[in-house]
């Protein structure tokens, strides 16, 4: 199939997945060898958006990432609600491959907002370098579903680059020129690769295992192009497994999303 942007990815599966629903990726939103996480994740949300009600919005993700969803295969999307109370619903997706196989698990929260004396979020820590380097994309070099996204590295080093800390602080934002919604900020939270591969000094795989991540501000009512921040850490690294953590902020500067995540480097 031919190149979509994210807005008409997202629009070609219907809003209710309840029934599986039968879809393809092209292989411009290849990672590897499986279907961008941020993207399989956000296709996921949208199935299970339909099945939440309207007035309770997206608070909370768990991602499991089982087995790779590859591109360019009839793919199969289901959802269902696991529990709906009076102010949270739980639901669950999967994506299955072509022959049936569970590729992604996820598990969404949808909750109604209650009045509540507790108020208060992370403030985005001052820097004055949205202007960063923003590198190219490179056929056969760079992931092909980079080409979706403009990223500029402030601070932290690019992959591969002997990089002391594993660190990163990106600003990032969609190429799509549709309006943003809450699937847009699911996948830009999801953007970056680990900073641990910074570290390294030569070619190694990746790949991720878990994500959890909190909806802090569903606001999305920004310019498509504006730039939202994603500060990252790997924290942890021991047997070829990495524990990180990042927070996006939106381009008003609000804490948008706290991300959790586990990932497998092959180095």
């Amino acid at each position: 199939m031919g190149a979509m942007n994210f807005t008409d990815t997202l629009n070609a599966l219907p809003a209710d997945a309840s029934t599986p629903v039968a879809f393809s990726i092209g292989a411009d939103w290849a990672q590897g060898r499986t279907v961008f996480g941020g993207l399989q994740t956000a296709l996921a949300v949208r199935g299970l958006m339909g099945l939440a009600p309207d007035d309770a919005p997206l608070r909370a993700l768990q991602v499991t990432f089982i087995a790779p969803l590859p591109v360019g295969e009839a793919l199969t999307l289901e959802a269902k609600v696991l529990r709906q109370g009076r102010s949270a619903t739980h639901g669950e997706a999967r994506l299955r491959t072509a022959r049936g196989e569970s590729a992604c698990l996820v598990v969404g929260v949808f909750g109604r907002p209650r009045a509540s004396q507790l108020q208060w979020a992370t403030p985005m820590p001052a820097a004055d370098d949205r202007d960063a380097i923003e590198p190219p994309f490179i056929p056969g070099v760079s992931p092909s579903f980079v080409q979706h996204f403009r990223t500029r590295w402030a601070a932290g080093c690019l992959p591969l680059s002997g990089a002391a800390r594993p660190v990163s602080r990106v600003w990032a934002a969609h190429r799509d020129p549709g309006p943003l919604t809450i699937f847009h900020l699911v996948a830009l939270a999801d953007v970056i690769p680990t900073p641990a591969l910074s570290t390294l000094t030569t070619q190694a795989m990746a790949s991720s295992l878990t994500w959890s991540l909190d909806v802090l501000d569903s606001d999305v009512t920004f310019a498509p192009d504006a730039l939202w921040r994603i500060d990252a850490e790997a924290t942890d690294a021991a047997d070829g497994y990495i524990s990180q953590s990042a927070t996006l902020y939106n381009p008003a500067g609000r804490a948008a999303a706290h991300a959790r995540q586990t990932v497998t480097v092959f180095a």
